[in-house]
């Protein structure tokens, strides 16, 4: 395990000329993206590092070179990469604000290193329940939300008609601090790891079998739609618990 003998840059001096730095980097965030429905094969893993500064950016491991690197990198650990490619953000779909982001490559070294403590566990950039409205249908930015889990549904197959094959969906309701609801779908395997029966229990004796709340959900990477007269996000990347 390296302990930070070599020289390492902060993130936020990286631009696309450089080719020969390092950075000494936590994965703060890790997710697959498998398509629209996260049904399908694997296009890229995806990556929100963070220095301890607190600087943090983007990165993509290709399908090319996910066998070469997806062992290697684990959410919650630290690490030393070099030899990456520095490129400009993408105009869509963009997991978090700054004007670059990180390819991982073949050429990639990457290194476990020493965590000193000091660098952030959680990066996300909320949206707040309010402002979801104005980004209905925009597709530039994936969006972070943070709520109470309130309501849980049972997963469900959907058709499309540009579909052969159903895609598996569950929806849950997150509730904020002045009581505004919102609904989240989930898809595809993400329905699978979600798993309620950890986050909620049954009220007992109820005639309503209400679901009694027992965390805060962080949501992050979702699009902002309205689906049946509702305002709701859609294909989440990280449905996770705070405790």
């Amino acid at each position: 395990m390296l302990r930070w003998t070599m020289s390492t840059s902060p993130l936020s001096s990286l631009t696309p000329k450089d080719r020969l730095k390092t950075i000494c980097v936590k994965v703060s965030r890790r997710w697959e993206f498998r398509g629209l429905n996260d049904d399908g094969p694997l296009q890229h893993i995806d990556l929100v590092l963070v220095d301890e500064q607190g600087n943090s950016i983007y990165a993509k491991i290709p399908a090319s070179e996910a066998e070469r690197h997806a062992l290697t990198l684990e959410q919650g650990k630290v690490y030393t990469m070099s030899r990456f490619i520095v490129c400009n953000a993408k105009n869509y779909c963009r997991s978090l604000p700054g004007p670059f982001m990180l390819e991982i490559t073949c050429h990639t070294r990457i290194n476990s290193a020493r965590d000193s403590g000091s660098f952030p566990d959680y990066v996300y950039f909320l949206t707040p329940f309010d402002e979801l409205p104005a980004y209905i249908g925009d597709k530039k930015k994936f969006h972070d939300v943070l709520g109470l889990l309130v309501e849980v549904s049972e997963p469900e197959l959907v058709h499309f008609t540009n579909q052969t094959n159903p895609s598996l969906r569950r929806n849950i309701t997150i509730r904020n601090e002045q009581y505004a609801e919102l609904k989240v779908s989930i898809w595809g395997r993400r329905v699978r790891d979600f798993m309620p029966a950890d986050l909620l229990s049954d009220t007992e004796g109820s005639s309503t079998a209400s679901l009694t709340l027992v965390e805060t959900l962080p949501v992050t990477g979702t699009l902002t739609q309205i689906y049946q007269r509702l305002l709701s996000c859609s294909k989440p990347f990280k449905v996770a618990m705070y405790q």
